[in-house]
């Protein structure tokens, strides 16, 4: 059950429409169309001489929501059929750009569109805004974004135990705090309904050449052929055409975001307290892992220092077909 929809212009004014108290807003949700799937066109090839055709292709295209809302004004507030007609212009400019968010019981997810129409119906009995809105990227997401509390960590060092008293006495080994962990590779369960990009995380701690994020597939524990294992390096030797004046290779204190969306891929490399643009860092014969519904196998090696060079995490966004 949807429990509510709103709408945030670029101003950052947001209108919430809740579904069961229109009062609240002067809106009553009568209609909200294209927050399903989006269908997809599927492209084939016919034989020559034979029954039948060839997949070449297939593809989701754009999605449209068409939302449709009926004025209920506050006239104890002052509103108006007028005011609530011209509110809407101001939360639904056309051609502009709007985050268009909806709540159910199970999702808060959210989708960016261009207004393309708001059809007024005014000499209607029961006047009305049929607004359309035009959502380039079919997929929603969530609406609080990337959630940076759930990153997922590949740590070396896997913490054991932790309690407010002190290791007495200091010079010997009492309590085991933290064992060290050769993990290299890791399950992550991606929730979403279609494949995502990621955020990787990579500090490090210890001078080395090179790291290298990969995915390993989606079955735990299977093997996967060299030629099937999706990768990304991370090579220092042209830490140079990042800056210049940088030396090389990797040192204690660096740090290497990559995001891995599909539209908005990028990485950023910080040393000391200055960032620069670490797209020069990658490979030209890598390539960027996604994530897929279920649980993906990733990994990561280190070249030219040893595994507890490096600590690193990632968090992903996850997209959803509909609410």
């Amino acid at each position: 059950m949807i429990d509510f929809v709103s709408a945030t212009n670029t101003s950052g004014e947001t209108l919430v429409m809740p579904l069961a108290t229109p009062e609240t807003s002067g809106f009553a949700v009568a209609k909200v169309e294209g927050i399903g799937p989006v269908d997809a066109s599927v492209t084939t090839s016919t034989f020559v001489g034979r029954d039948g055709a060839v997949n070449t292709g297939t593809r989701v295209g754009v999605r449209t929501i068409i939302l449709t809302l009926v004025y209920r004004p506050d006239w104890s507030k002052g509103e108006t059929i007028e005011s609530l007609r011209h509110k809407t212009y101001r939360h639904f400019p056309m051609k502009d750009l709007v985050k268009f968010r909806v709540k159910t019981d199970e999702r808060d997810v959210m989708i960016e569109g261009i207004v393309e129409a708001n059809v007024i119906d005014i000499f209607s009995s029961q006047e009305m805004s049929k607004i359309t809105i035009h959502c380039p990227n079919p997929y929603f997401r969530q609406s609080f974004g990337m959630d940076l509390g759930n990153a997922i960590s590949f740590s070396a060092v896997t913490p054991n135990f932790s309690f407010p008293f002190e290791n007495t006495p200091v010079d010997q080994q009492v309590i085991e705090f933290s064992i060290e962990d050769l993990r290299t590779e890791t399950p992550v369960e991606y929730k979403g309904d279609v494949e995502s990009g990621a955020k990787f995380t990579i500090n490090i701690l210890k001078r080395c050449e090179k790291v290298t994020i990969t995915h390993l597939g989606m079955d735990i524990g299977s093997y996967v052929p060299p030629e099937n294992v999706v990768y990304l390096d991370l090579d220092s030797s042209y830490i140079n055409r990042v800056n210049y004046q940088l030396p090389k290779p990797f040192l204690a204190g660096d740090q290497i975001t990559v995001n891995t969306e599909l539209g908005n891929r990028s990485i950023e490399f910080l040393r000391g307290d200055k960032s620069y643009n670490g797209m020069p860092l990658s490979s030209i014969y890598g390539s960027w892992p996604l994530m897929y519904p279920g649980v993906n196998r990733l990994g990561f090696k280190v070249t030219g220092g040893d595994m507890y060079s490096v600590r690193w995490s990632v968090v992903v966004d996850p997209r959803y077909m509909g609410v």
